[in-house]
Parts: structure tokens; C-alpha cells; sequence
């Protein structure tokens, strides 16, 4: 099943959390796939008319029911393949088609709204928030007397299939109970997925990084955690694209520090790896993403994104021997910027860095070494 991704950047090397310590998760991320037989996957109507209706989806079911109006489920454009589901909004000249998300649980908020948009052309789409729950044909985005308020609109300039997100303010965000959006644009709109990250919640871990190493036709993927509070279990996921996502395996949380999981089919070519922790409630969060092939990739450095936005960067070391490594920034000077060691296990693996207030925007160099061999990359920090 399709998915998209969202990097949530939860280490630095020096990172201590707490039971009770609170940070923004992703609380479900909703991909409309075929098993969501709740959604109406029949066109109501092509232009006007009025079709309203509630229906729960999958990911998102234990929160509570979608509301869609004129809203169904479809294929045909989806991304990762013509036979994913996806949500349609249809082209109405009399209103807007809009669909609300279950509720958030009181107390988290919403700090970000997450979609992916396909088709072949990109359509614009509102995103409304409300501090109530309510949603219905007389209180809605576009009904005289409403809740809602408008905090973004994503334009037609993305490209198809890409990640986009819009900000809540934050004097509205730990207030959020709900989220709308709206077809702002007179021709359908498809969305293929839609992720809630909150503005506050308990992180069921703290991710100090995950390694894949190949053997002989085996992937092992190991990953290591800074804390684990009320983990239950991790899946391991592995994708051929770095966007689409499937369930391969499970391990069960037992407290410790390290956790290792054997990938013994791995695909031909390319594999990305990442794993998702799960907490007794439900909530989940995401380490970063690993890619090795099942043949030997060529020994260097990749770091992303870049341009660098807010203050972390993903690290990854491709067929490095295991050891400790100096990370270094420099910036168009040549001045040393930062500096830090790192711990790699062998093979491939990401470390995730955070960037201190004294490395500014601008251009800056990455460089890698253990005294043996040295990688360097330009970057951008934004």
C-alpha cells in the first residue's frame, strides 16, 4: 500500500528524554487504500448536487469517522500505481467539495497537515482548523455561520506525488480539534494520503539511528534508541522507492537500547528501510529511512534534505567499516563550523545531526572521516 513520509528529527548527540516529556508526533497517517469499503467508491455526480456522508478509513479508524461532501474513493491516479485508492473531490460549480479528518483527542493540537496530491495535474486545496468537533452541512468551512478557520492553501506548483504540508499558527495549533479540506479549484482534485502530526504528545522513542548491512542475500536492520516509554512493538517497513512503504516484520519492545530485525528477502536493486514505533495508545513516530541494494552500494556520504530547513540533517554513511567517524561543517570560508563524532555499525546507515544557532543560513560544507577515508558534500541551510 502507498504511503508517504514524514521526517521527524528527534536526535541530536546529546538528547535526553524523559517519561512525560512532550514533542509533535504523527498521530495516524490515512493512505484510502481499497480495504477502506466504508468510503463511497461510486461518483455520486460529475458537477453539482449535494452528496454528504460519514465513513471511518483504516489508519485513521481509531480516532473516529471522516465526514466527505461530495467527496469519494477512486483509483486510477493514485501514486505507487493506477490500482491505489485515493480520495476525489469532484468539480462543482455550486460549492467547494470538502471532507473533515476524525477528531484529535483534546490537549494535542495540530501542529502540521501533511498530504500527498495526485493525479495528472496538481489542483489547489484549502486546509481549515477548528477548536470544535462539530462538522455538518450547517457548520462547515463554507456554511454562513462556522467554526473554522483557514490556515493555508497549497498551490498547483508541486509537483505530483510530493510531500506538502501546511503550518498551523501557533496560537491556534495546541487548540486544534479538527481538520477540513477544501477543493478550492473548478476541476476535480485527488488526494492519495493525509498525515495529522500534533502539536504535543509523549514520544514513544527517541531514535539514535538505523543501520542496514547486506550479506549473502540478507538485509539485517538494526536501530538504536536514546529512550523507549510505553513502546509496545516496532514494524519494520521496506520500500523500492523511498515513498511507498509496506509492513514486512514486527519486533516486540522489551526496554533496551538496541533491536535488530533480518530482512531475508530482500528486493533486487534498491531497498529503503525505517522503522515505526508504536506506544500503548496507539501513537507512533518514525525513524529515519535507510537505503542499501542488494548489491554492495559505493562507499560514500548522502545528506538530506538539502536544502537543510530547520536545524537537523540526515547523515547517511554507505558501505563504511564500522567505527567512529569526525563530522565536520565548514562554511564558505573555510572556517569550522561544527564538529561531532558519530558511531557507525558498519555498512549503511543514517545519523541524524542538529545543527547549533551559530551555523546560520548559507553555504557549508559536510565532511566526513575516520582518519582513513574522507567524503565531502556541499549543503544549503535555509
Amino acid at each position: 500500500m502507498k504511503k508517504f513520509f514524514t521526517f521527524f528529527l528527534s536526535l541530536s548527540l546529546v538528547l535526553v528524554f524523559s517519561s512525560g516529556v512532550k514533542a509533535q508526533v504523527e498521530i495516524w497517517r490515512e493512505g484510502f487504500n481499497s480495504t477502506n469499503i466504508g468510503i463511497s467508491g461510486t461518483n455520486p455526480v460529475t458537477s453539482g448536487g449535494n452528496n454528504n456522508y460519514w465513513s471511518t478509513a483504516v489508519e485513521s479508524a481509531p480516532w473516529g469517522s471522516w465526514y466527505f461532501h461530495n467527496t469519494y474513493r477512486t483509483s486510477g491516479t493514485g501514486c505507487g500505481g493506477a490500482a491505489n485508492q485515493h480520495l476525489r473531490a469532484l468539480q462543482n460549480a455550486a460549492d467547494s467539495p470538502y471532507w473533515a479528518a476524525p477528531p484529535v483527542p483534546a490537549g494535542l493540537g495540530v501542529k502540521e497537515v501533511h498530504f500527498f496530491r495526485s493525479g495528472v495535474t496538481v489542483r489547489r486545496v484549502a486546509v481549515y482548523v477548528s477548536t470544535d468537533t462539530t462538522i455538518s452541512t450547517t457548520n462547515n468551512p463554507y456554511s454562513a455561520v462556522n467554526t473554522w478557520t483557514l490556515v493555508g492553501v497549497a498551490g498547483t506548483t508541486a509537483p505530483s506525488c510530493t510531500d506538502t504540508f501546511i503550518t498551523v499558527p501557533p496560537a491556534l495549533a495546541p487548540n486544534v480539534l479538527r481538520v477540513a479540506f477544501v477543493n478550492s479549484q473548478l476541476a476535480n482534485l485527488d488526494i492519495d494520503s493525509i498525515s495529522i502530526v500534533t502539536n504535543s504528545g509523549t514520544v514513544p522513542v527517541a531514535f539514535a539511528g538505523i543501520n542496514a548491512n547486506y550479506n549473502s542475500g540478507v538485509v539485517k536492520v538494526a536501530w538504536n534508541n536514546q529512550t523507549e516509554i510505553s513502546t509496545t512493538n516496532y514494524i519494520i517497513e521496506r520500500s523500492t522507492d523511498g515513498t511507498n512503504f509496506t509492513s514486512i516484520g514486527t519486533v516486540k519492545a522489551t526496554n533496551v537500547r538496541s533491536y535488530g530485525w533480518y530482512d531475508n528477502a530482500p528486493v533486487s536493486g534498491t531497498n529503503y528501510y525505517r522503522i515505526k514505533a508504536v506506544d500503548a495508545n496507539g501513537l507512533f513516530t518514525y525513524s529515519s529511512i535507510v537505503r542499501i541494494s542488494a548489491g554492495a552500494l559505493a562507499q560514500g556520504i548522502v545528506v538530506s534534505p538539502n536544502p537543510v530547513r530547520g536545524r537537523n540533517l540526515n547523515l547517511q554513511l554507505n558501505n563504511f567499516v564500522r567505527g567512529n567517524y569526525t563530522v565536520s561543517i565548514f562554511n564558505s570560508n573555510s572556517q569550522k563550523v561544527f564538529s561531532s563524532t558519530v558511531s557507525h555499525n558498519g555498512g549503511n546507515s543514517v545519523q541524524t545531526v542538529s545543527l547549533p544557532g551559530t551555523v546560520g543560513k548559507g553555504f557549508y560544507s559536510v565532511h566526513v572521516t575516520n582518519g582513513s577515508v574522507s567524503f565531502t558534500k556541499s549543503i544549503v541551510v535555509e
